[in-house]
């Protein structure tokens, strides 16, 4: 017969169900906290209004819409946050 361990996360991992609310709770609040505001017929869509820049969110992929100085200002603050990866800025 084999041996089982048992034991308790102190994190949420991938796949698990509340994984994805804390991982939503936790960038929702840091956007909110730069005065992003969240679109009210979607949960995952953002607007700032001074700096007019729109973004939705799928799973952790972030895509942005605004003007290239404003875009440079949100990476510079996800760069804060996370460990994030531009894949393309389209002009």
């Amino acid at each position: 017969m084999g041996f089982w361990v048992c034991g308790k996360l102190s994190y949420w991992l991938h796949g698990f169900r509340p994984a994805a609310a804390a991982w939503e709770g936790d960038y929702i609040g840091k956007l909110i906290s730069v005065e992003f505001q969240i679109g009210i017929s979607c949960g995952v869509v953002f607007y700032h209004r001074e700096i007019d820049v729109y973004f939705a969110v799928h799973g952790d992929d972030f895509t942005f819409c605004g003007l290239e100085e404003d875009l440079m200002w949100i990476k510079d603050l996800m760069v804060l946050w996370y460990e994030i990866k531009v894949r393309a800025v389209l002009e």
